[in-house]
């Protein structure tokens, strides 16, 4: 843990009590890849902090780490927790999830896609323990009494609707002559409709979230501007459009946070514990923000917190891996079906789009198999 002040000690501790008081402590973090460590998967991330830090003789904290790189969409959130998936079944996906991520990367960059099957070894990360497989995260969710729930999602929505990877945007940009997708990248985020679809498709996660456990207390993870984004000269001014959809976004999340009694957690304060390129925040910036939502949390159990929105209860149905293979297959053919009705280079988009459900569809398909 980050070093601890006399006074982060004194939080912890009486957290710690309370959380015994309550006789559990259940986190989920969900399904944004920015809330796992990237650079190093046999290092600790963000869910491993908390959890160790709330650990002791009396008190083992339930954690459920949902997070992704591939299956991290504002709906395939929907999809684990209506559709209850197991821990063991979340592990699986994550390891394919990996895998499938690392073999596009090495399509994009004219390799062996095999070569991507080395991120099998994901498995060690997300190894499977000993009763994996009777812990639902849905059901855990709706009968935990005050469960804390990470919520990273909606970089990876603006990032679909602005068909842009931050890996490479800069280099977009210098090759902007040659390449369309910058022209449309710098359309799309001109237009006000694509951060107000990423915003509702959060808004949805929240009335899913709190319609299933009305008590649980939900920190909202923001997003900073990556390094290479932060400056520009001149020569670079059109690269400002995409810092200012970074802090519009911000302004619009933490008014929906506001406004759904939600903890917003700016994430901006970390900017020197953040990647370069992207939205990740760095291995030492995982211990850090920990730190730092123990004290949001400690505030809210201690202080005075939000009242949260009451919204419409949420029952699960259920349904699994088939049920979410079934989901994903809703959307490939909603995709296959936006692609038809498309032009130029859209069209190309939607066709992407349609890859990348089938890539989610697959991974999920690997586990019935």
């Amino acid at each position: 843990m980050a070093k601890q002040t006399s006074e982060d000690i004194r939080r912890l501790r009486m957290l710690i009590e309370y959380f015994k008081s309550l006789k559990e402590c259940v986190i989920i973090g969900g399904n944004d890849s920015q809330g796992v460590n990237t650079t190093s998967f046999l290092k600790k991330g963000l869910l491993d902090y908390l959890a160790d830090a709330l650990t002791c003789d009396d008190l083992d904290p339930v954690v459920i780490n949902a997070f992704s790189l591939l299956l991290n969409k504002t709906e395939h959130l929907n999809y684990l927790l209506m559709r209850d998936l197991t821990v063991e079944q979340i592990k699986q996906s994550q390891v394919n999830s990996a895998v499938s991520a690392l073999r596009k990367v090495m399509r994009d960059v004219g390799v062996p896609q095999f070569i991507g099957n080395a991120a099998n070894l994901y498995g060690i990360a997300y190894r499977i323990e000993p009763g994996d497989n009777k812990i639902k995260i849905g059901s855990t969710l709706r009968d935990a009494k005050e469960p804390i729930f990470i919520y990273s999602c909606g970089a990876n929505d603006a990032m679909r609707l602005l068909c842009a990877n931050p890996f490479g945007i800069k280099a977009d940009y210098k090759h902007r002559n040659d390449r369309p997708n910058f022209n449309y990248t710098l359309d799309k985020a001109r237009d006000p409709l694509t951060l107000g679809n990423v915003i509702g498709n959060i808004e949805r996660n929240f009335d899913t979230i709190l319609g299933i456990n009305p008590n649980t207390d939900v920190y909202s993870l923001g997003l900073y501007v990556p390094k290479s984004l932060q400056k520009s000269d001149d020569a670079d001014k059109d690269m400002d459009i995409f810092r200012e959809f970074i802090l519009k976004y911000n302004d619009e999340l933490r008014a929906l946070c506001e406004r759904y009694g939600i903890t917003y957690v700016d994430t901006e304060r970390f900017g020197n514990d953040t990647s370069e390129n992207n939205f990740h925040i760095s291995s030492a910036g995982h211990d850090i923000l920990a730190n730092h939502i123990l004290a949001l949390i400690y505030e809210n159990k201690f202080g005075d917190s939000i009242p949260k929105l009451a919204v419409p209860r949420v029952e699960i149905p259920g349904g699994g891996i088939r049920g979410i293979v079934d989901d994903i297959s809703n959307d490939v053919c909603i995709a296959k079906k936006t692609m038809q009705y498309s032009f130029g280079y859209e069209q190309q988009v939607y066709a992407g789009v349609a890859d990348e459900h089938q890539r989610e569809k697959q991974a999920y398909r690997k586990i019935l198999d």
